[in-house]
């Protein structure tokens, strides 16, 4: 992380950055408020999954340590919305899920979904679905799950193949 951060610096000392533009408002999220604070540039962050929220193992097993976890994550992503000057979300829940800050700041929205009809199938394609994805609640992977179970009967020979981690 700071690495990350001593890098950034390094680079907006050099030459004027217009913008900084973060995947995350996790900890790219705070490097880029810092960088904003520092050299007064603008800054955008990037909303790619359901952190809020997360139902990922070890934010809702209940433990004191997942509680701060909870809480720590909440508070960066409040802190790194809070100060974005533009936020880029995929979807509304994502909206919802952070309205109480996103109401005060320009959103912009869209989906990272292509349609098929913009590739061409192979003669041997049977049809399938590759997932490279972590962290896999975070990435929608169990709605993924669920949707390729829901299809199943009408398309039997549909494979799906997982590259990520899941605890």
């Amino acid at each position: 992380c700071l690495s990350l951060l001593w890098r950034a610096v390094k680079v907006t000392r050099k030459e004027k950055i217009d913008v900084v533009i973060t995947y995350d408002p996790l900890t790219l999220g705070m490097i880029g408020v810092v960088v904003k604070l520092l050299f007064r540039t603008e800054l955008l962050v990037e909303v790619n999954g359901h952190y809020k929220n997360a139902k990922s193992s070890d934010l809702v097993t209940g433990s004191k340590t997942s509680i701060v976890k909870k809480w720590l994550v909440n508070s960066v992503g409040y802190c790194s919305l809070f100060f974005a000057d533009c936020v880029k979300l995929l979807n509304w829940n994502q909206f919802k899920e952070w309205h109480h800050i996103l109401k005060y700041r320009k959103v912009v929205m869209f989906h990272d979904f292509v349609p098929v009809k913009q590739f061409q199938g192979r003669a041997s394609d049977d049809g399938g679905v590759l997932c490279i994805g972590y962290p896999f609640y975070t990435k929608g992977v169990d709605i993924l799950l669920e949707a390729i179970r829901s299809l199943k009967d009408d398309f039997p020979a549909l494979e799906l193949k997982i590259i990520g981690h899941c605890n």
